[in-house]
């Protein structure tokens, strides 16, 4: 008779234990977050039985928060509900820079109880930005060889003296992807500086001004000596009177279709004609994508590296050179005047180009450390973040 005593004892005990864990505590759908803004978190967690039966579920819970002084700060007491995702804090007011810890309760459906704990953290809150001081550069992060939507302008004057006739500014050189014809659909090995778009301005022809626009090794078909478009210039933008005057060239790319303008950016000033019965919801420029026109290709031409190009015996000036964010605001990515040393024939003011080709890539600020010194002046550290 003891021994059946003993053993129906045994059973009861066991079966008042929970049979299910508690896991994946989260607040603001983070496990154990730090740095948080937030002064109403929300908890949430994931029951999980511990055997093969069915039908476990909560029908109650309770969550209890305490503080670094492991003072209550808010206690919800057992509340006969099933939801355990969402459920906003209704406590004290939370502090910054504090760590919480907090703890839930869950029962089930024979009211048998389990427990899990974790911990938060909260942030400066507003409170504890007044003083403080950001650390980094103010320019732009740029990886020009993976941008593909961008706005560009440049300054360029061909030289007088020298009765010079062309010039152009380069880019889209040098794409990885174009070294090697195992990384492009194409079947293009471009060798070194044999890949490239030039936007050229032209005044050989005595009539009329031209913006020839070549592409290179970026299709077995390319030309680099032959326009893949020319656009005449209105006499209106250059002419005569102002042909060895300084113009600013401004472009814009969406996924390798390009648009241009030449010193201002509007339909007055634009240099390719938009195409007729065009939709307003597909690009209206020219397109120097050889894979296809838009975003549903593989995207050409990148950014890439960029530079210039003048012939042998003529001189050409190029200045306010800027790659900038296809998107509004338009924010400045990268100005030449503050990296001056890519390029040959800076005279403090403008590059001076003569009967060459030189590009080099633009990139900066592209895997950013952030890092700043301080002293604790020999105190010792409580608590650091």
């Amino acid at each position: 008779m003891k021994f059946v005593v003993l053993f129906c004892l045994t059973i009861l005990s066991i079966s008042s234990l929970a049979q299910v864990n508690i896991h994946k505590l989260q607040v603001e759908y983070q496990e154990k977050p730090i740095g948080m803004d937030e002064t109403k978190p929300r908890f949430s967690w994931q029951m999980q039985s511990k055997t093969s039966a069915r039908g476990d579920r909560q029908i109650a819970y309770r969550i209890l928060v305490k503080d670094e002084k492991n003072q209550p700060v808010w206690d919800s007491r057992k509340i006969k509900s099933d939801v355990s995702i969402g459920i906003s804090y209704s406590g004290k007011a939370l502090e910054a820079r504090t760590t919480y810890s907090w703890t839930v309760q869950v029962w089930d459906q024979k009211n048998r109880m389990t427990t899990a704990n974790s911990t938060f953290e909260i942030g400066l809150l507003q409170s504890g930005w007044h003083d403080a001081q950001w650390i980094g550069s103010n320019d732009l992060p740029l990886y020009s060889n993976y941008l593909s939507v961008y706005k560009f302008q440049y300054q360029i004057q061909l030289d007088e003296a020298t009765k010079s006739k062309k010039a152009s500014f380069i880019f889209g050189a040098n794409d990885p992807r174009l070294l090697n014809k195992n990384l492009n659909i194409q079947g293009v090995a471009s060798r070194k500086n044999d890949s490239y778009i030039r936007f050229e301005l032209d005044i050989a022809d005595t009539s009329q001004a031209f913006f020839n626009v070549y592409r290179a090794g970026y299709d077995p078909k390319d030309e680099a000596n032959k326009p893949l478009f020319r656009f005449p210039i209105p006499s209106n933008l250059i002419s005569k009177a102002n042909q060895y005057q300084a113009h600013t060239i401004f472009a814009t790319c969406n996924f390798g279709v390009y648009d241009l303008y030449i010193d201002q950016v509007d339909k007055e000033h634009k240099v390719n004609p938009s195409p007729k019965n065009a939709s307003p919801y597909a690009p209206t420029g020219f397109n120097l994508n050889p894979v296809g026109m838009g975003n549903n290709f593989i995207s050409y031409p990148m950014l890439a590296e960029i530079g210039f190009q003048v012939p042998a015996g003529e001189t050409a000036y190029f200045s306010n050179v800027q790659i900038k964010n296809f998107r509004q605001p338009s924010n400045t990515l990268f100005a030449a005047a503050n990296k001056p040393s890519l390029w040959p024939g800076w005279d403090g003011n403008k590059f001076r180009i003569s009967g060459t080709f030189a590009v080099a890539n633009p990139s900066q600020n592209a895997a950013p450390m952030l890092r700043t010194q301080f002293s604790t002046n020999s105190k010792a550290i409580k608590k650091a973040r």
